[in-house]
């Protein structure tokens, strides 16, 4: 199992960018987070969880329907109580 934060990395956050066809910039500005944030979580490929989670509910929304999801299994929200970064 993985937990939600362990599945978005920089590239599923640039690909789910090209099949919107969005900028990292303007996916930041949907979910109401400052460029500069945004571009740090990219660079360190390390994202918030709650960032995390509005990413799956917009990958969900968006490409779902004709792009099955890469990461097979349960997706664990916490696990043993709440994690440091979330």
């Amino acid at each position: 199992e993985m937990g939600i934060q362990e599945i978005w990395d920089t590239r599923r956050v640039e690909r789910l960018c090209a099949l919107m066809n969005v900028t990292t910039g303007e996916i930041a500005s949907m979910m109401c987070v400052k460029h500069s944030d945004m571009e740090k979580y990219i660079k360190a490929s390390k994202f918030p969880g709650p960032v995390c989670l509005l990413l799956t509910i917009i990958e969900n929304y968006a490409v779902s329907p004709v792009i099955p999801d890469p990461v097979e299994g349960n997706i664990v929200f916490y696990q043993n109580g709440l994690q440091e970064n979330t």
